[in-house]
């Protein structure tokens, strides 16, 4: 007695079995309606798209290109330096130089909106006539208190 995902996989086999010799005899009996027919059916695929052979479209893609990396790593490994050192010679100075320089490239940190705001608000007279106040004092001892009892705390758990 079979199992019923066995006899599921040969329904959907004998299923697609049946639509390639379809589409086949289509193809060769009436090319302009096989024509409409693989339009019709990539726009539904497009349409309705199916999450399962999406993922194994990709699952497909990215094993085709690991294996491609991987293909690509053992031919270099096999390779003499003087192999190395033609190939390195076969690549343009522009594109050497364009793959060194995208390396070095230092990016410049954007203020966020908070910072923007803050430099604003620091420089207003308010501003300056608080930072000038004893409570603004208060408010930092406050802040520095907090810190010290914060590490000490922390001190505690890590020696524990």
């Amino acid at each position: 007695m079979k199992s019923s995902r066995a006899q599921t996989d040969t329904v959907f086999d004998k299923y697609e079995a049946k639509k390639e010799a379809f589409e086949e005899n289509l193809e060769t009996k009436n090319p302009k309606l096989f024509g409409y027919y693989s339009k019709l059916k990539d726009v539904w695929a497009e349409t309705f798209p199916d999450p399962d052979k999406k993922m194994a479209e990709r699952m497909k893609a990215r094993k085709k290109a690991a294996k491609q990396q991987r293909e690509l790593e053992e031919k270099q490994e096999k390779m003499t330096p003087e192999e190395i050192e033609e190939m390195e010679k076969s690549i343009p100075e522009w594109k050497r130089n364009a793959l060194v320089m995208t390396g070095e490239e230092v990016k410049e940190e954007k203020k966020g909106v908070f910072s923007k705001i803050k430099g604003k608000l620091s420089s207003t007279e308010a501003a300056k006539n608080f930072q000038q106040s004893e409570e603004y004092e208060k408010l930092k001892e406050a802040r520095a208190d907090f810190r010290d009892t914060m590490d000490k705390f922390k001190e505690g758990i890590e020696n524990t």
